[in-house]
């Protein structure tokens, strides 16, 4: 019963085929001691963001790779244009700004889930649930403890920092990129 997200795979396959893991900061942790029965509770909190790319296309910033490299890197189901596969675009963020944090965004640690959103009036909401009581998430806690709330979004907004500072290529090597 231990939580899971895509970003696992990484890191687990490492330790299942006894790989060493790439030297950057990854959001995955190794969940082979789940698979036995050994790991009980996440070590890390799940992290969830609607970063709004669009924002960032319209800026037209340089891309990370060289756009050549990006072709066709993701299979269609259907042609597409004449082509069977999608061009991946991996851009460098130019510079962090306070709008870069907006979005939808969760994090999940432990029994609770703080959920984020923007509302149309220009409010922020925030909720929060215990999975364990409330696993249908219909009992905002927010009210009751602030506190847990608070803690919470401190997490949120460092990991959004992490995130917003791999974008703009500070944790790779340009020499990685250019092979």
């Amino acid at each position: 019963n231990v939580r899971a997200s895509t970003s696992d795979l990484l890191p687990t396959l490492c330790a299942l085929v006894g790989q060493p893991l790439p030297n950057r900061p990854l959001d995955g942790v190794d969940l082979t001691s789940a698979l036995d029965g050994t790991m009980t509770e996440r070590p890390n909190p799940l992290f969830f963001w609607e970063f709004n790319t669009e924002r960032l296309t319209r800026s037209k910033p340089k891309p990370w790779i060289d756009p050549e490299l990006q072709k066709g890197t993701t299979p269609l189901v259907k042609l597409m244009g004449g082509k069977a596969t999608r061009d991946f675009t991996n851009y460098r963020h130019p510079a962090i700004t306070d709008d870069d944090r907006l979005g939808p965004r969760a994090i999940i640690e432990g029994q609770f889930k703080l959920v984020i959103h923007e509302q149309k009036n220009g409010n922020t909401k925030r909720e929060l649930f215990d999975l364990q009581t409330d696993p249908a998430e219909k009992t905002n806690l927010i009210e009751k403890t602030p506190a847990v709330a608070d803690q919470l979004a401190t997490r949120l907004r460092e990991w959004q920092q992490s995130v917003l500072h791999s974008l703009t290529g500070a944790d790779y090597s340009r020499q990685e990129h250019s092979k």
